[in-house]
């Protein structure tokens, strides 16, 4: 059970503590008090998304913080053992979170910092909040089947139910992305075959391809070569009579000779010596250069052949020549994907056979589960609902089928309630029949009957009775006071008839100080007299000597 709650600089609360009892405990107090902030706050504690407008005006953060009691909870006591997050003693939680004024904020899990998804994993077995607005919801269908699965216990079987549905989807995508990959099947994997054998047959290394374009420019200009070649030889033959190396070695035979009268002739000598020795090593070269060529047109045509052959694939394929192997690589990939495309795809459909099968298994499971529940489900929350003022009223829930291959998360059907709100009227759509009181009390009827059977040990209610009154109000305190024999109950409501039945009453005040320019929230906890005069004021607006009777009458009639 809720032990205590504690609240600080959060939205109009300075501070606040309370301590809380087991049974049916009542929140009271005028509009706007803010007899919902303390339920904001546990929701925020349950791990709700948090912003920056919660933090108190001119406060750095807010901080709220609950201590549970968890001596009957094993299930409880075991999850923090399995997460480390247990402490001595081991029957009591302390869960705490901080929203700053930017809007960050952080939690706590006895002492220990906790991401929020942990947070909600634990809060889920503590406690559940029930909206003003979730009759509204209620309309919907798909919340309607939530209600019968939530009171079905069936967690389990809708959880391996979307866990099938989501592999088969993810199958089906794969599937459908290898016959995207596959294309047209046989004929594009013979043009492509015939595309990578076209690139085979082509030497097309990056050395490769440059050797055969130096090749080329070489035998091409083979004429203009050997005409500089047999030029350069004539030139640097030391035996020719006006070649370079004689007239160099007669120059240099000169300055060594005058090289007694200045050293620096020498040195000049010295240095001609040596262009000689590498004009000598240039004649080598060319003399190489020149026992290679020869007029080769076949040679040449062979080579310009080749790269003819190699810029039109490169055209072909759009890709620059140096590029070409990267694209054969690429083909030879594409040609082993499509390959196997076949094989993969009979794989795929294997798996997608086995998810459908362990769906179809689990979805029948779950529409047996949910036959079973609706009917019970139908007939106590039918009792309720009369006890609740719609006397003659009826309730149903049908199961509509989805389609044969429409494999969905939350099982093979849809479903909705369906009601009878007066006697002798024809069974019609929840969501097409009931008025706002009707809707209300169907939402409450629903709640109470399947909550009495809820594993959560603290259920919160803001302003459920809404749109009801007099002796159905009455009847909505009684079915509290019961559901709070077996939970702890905290319940927001500004009905009298419903306060009555609390076993604690706390009245929400809100306190404004003009001179300082601030409001406050404050929660007094009330004992017999003073819950008398609040029960009063909730009766006939001021406390009198008559509504003060009326609300004594009420108390006892409740307290009976």
């Amino acid at each position: 059970m809720l032990v205590s709650l504690s609240i600080s600089d959060f939205a109009i609360i300075t501070t606040l503590e309370v301590k809380l009892r087991d049974g049916l405990t009542v929140l009271t107090g005028e509009t706007g008090a803010g007899k919902s902030i303390m339920l904001d706050a546990l929701s925020l504690l349950a791990g709700a998304r948090a912003d920056a407008g919660m933090v108190r005006a001119g406060a750095e953060r807010a901080e709220l913080a609950a201590e549970f009691e968890l001596s009957k909870l094993k299930s409880v006591q075991r999850w923090l053992r399995e997460q480390e997050l247990d402490d001595e003693p081991p029957s009591t939680l302390q869960v705490r979170r901080v929203v700053r004024a930017e809007g960050s904020s952080k939690a706590w899990i006895n002492g220990r910092a906790a991401p929020l998804t942990q947070l909600r994993e634990l809060m889920e077995q503590l406690l559940e909040i029930h909206g003003q607005h979730d009759s509204v919801i209620l309309q919907e269908p798909a919340r309607q089947l939530a209600v019968l699965d939530h009171y079905a216990d069936a967690t389990e079987l809708l959880q391996r139910a979307a866990e099938s549905a989501a592999k088969i989807r993810q199958l089906t995508r794969e599937a459908t992305e290898l016959k995207q990959i596959g294309g047209s099947g046989a004929e594009l994997l013979e043009l492509l075959k015939q595309q990578l054998q076209e690139l085979k047959k082509l030497k097309l290394a990056p050395e490769h391809l440059a050797e055969l374009d130096q090749k080329q420019r070489k035998l091409a200009n083979a004429d203009a070569l050997i005409a500089t070649v047999s030029q350069a030889l004539e030139k640097l033959d030391r035996d020719a009579q006006n070649s370079i190396p004689r007239k160099l070695a007669s120059l240099q035979s000169e300055l060594q000779r005058h090289g007694a009268v200045d050293k620096k002739l020498s040195e000049a000598a010295a240095l001609l010596d040596s262009a000689l020795i590498e004009i000598e090593e240039a004649q080598a070269l060319v003399e190489q250069v020149s026992s290679s060529l020869a007029l080769d047109p076949k040679a040449l045509a062979d080579v310009e052949a080749e790269l003819s052959r190699v810029h039109d694939l490169a055209r072909k394929h759009r890709v620059p020549v140096p590029l070409l192997a990267e694209k054969a690589l690429e083909l030879e990939a594409r040609v082993q994907q499509i390959g196997g495309a076949d094989a993969q795809l009979e794989q795929l459909a294997k798996l997608k056979a086995q998810a459908i099968e362990t769906w179809r298994q689990q979805a029948e499971l779950l529409s047996q589960k949910r036959a079973q529940s609706g009917k019970k489900l139908s007939k106590a929350a039918e009792t309720l609902i009369q006890e609740l003022g719609m006397q003659g009223g009826k309730l149903g829930f049908e199961l509509q089928p989805r389609g044969a291959d429409e494999y969905a998360a939350s099982g093979a059907e849809s479903g909705e309630f369906f009601v009878c709100a007066n006697l002798g009227q024809a069974m019609r759509p929840l969501r097409k029949t009931a008025s706002g009181g009707e809707l209300s009390r169907i939402s409450l009827a629903l709640k109470v009957a399947s909550l009495k059977q809820a594993k959560v040990p603290v259920l919160l209610f803001d302003e459920v009775d809404a749109g009801i009154g007099g002796a159905v109000a009455s009847t909505v305190g009684k079915l509290l006071a019961q559901l709070g024999r077996s939970h702890q109950v905290l319940v927001v409501t500004h009905l009298a008839q419903v306060a009555a039945f609390g076993d604690q009453h706390w009245k929400v005040l809100k306190q404004t100080a003009v001179a300082a320019g601030t409001t406050q929230t404050e929660v007094q906890p009330l004992e017999r007299a003073a819950r008398i005069d609040e029960l009063a004021r909730m009766l006939g607006g001021q406390v009198t000597v008559s509504t003060r009777a009326a609300a004594s009458e009420l108390h006892a009639s409740a307290r009976r």
